[in-house]
């Protein structure tokens, strides 16, 4: 079943190539008006030089992250936000990290890999908060 879900991920993971790194629009994303649903969940793909994330905005509050390292070496991850900042260990290739952050309204978190040089080389990423919870 591991596999399984791994392969998906990969699949996913170059299907989204596009949303490597996620910029929010004016005004920040939303939770409606035809934008893509905020979320409560996000899987982070890192390969050699990119971070992938599965979605576009998530719910503040608490988020559950999946972190994935797709890549052929080591990687890791550190998240920078208004609440905090949280990291994965060093991760070898294949292996995977859950964790939880908190998220606040309206703010733009910062993701980046930390092993030297790797963000100098486009390991980074920006990943948008809501400005508000859907109700």
């Amino acid at each position: 079943m591991r596999v399984l879900a791994y392969a998906w991920f990969l699949v996913v993971l170059l299907a989204g190539a596009v949303a490597c790194a996620v910029t929010p629009t004016s005004g920040g994303p939303t939770t409606r008006g035809g934008q893509e649903e905020a979320t409560d969940s996000v899987r982070i793909g890192l390969t050699e030089w990119s971070v992938h994330t599965s979605a576009e905005a998530l719910r503040p509050g608490e988020v559950s992250v999946q972190v994935t390292n797709a890549g052929a070496m080591q990687h890791d991850v550190l998240i920078r936000g208004a609440l905090g900042v949280w990291g994965t260990p060093m991760l070898a290739p294949g292996a995977q990290h859950t964790m939880t952050i908190e998220t606040q309204a309206g703010e733009l978190l910062e993701l980046l890999c930390t092993v030297a040089g790797h963000d100098a080389f486009g390991m980074r990423g920006e990943l948008a908060v809501a400005d508000e919870a859907p109700s």
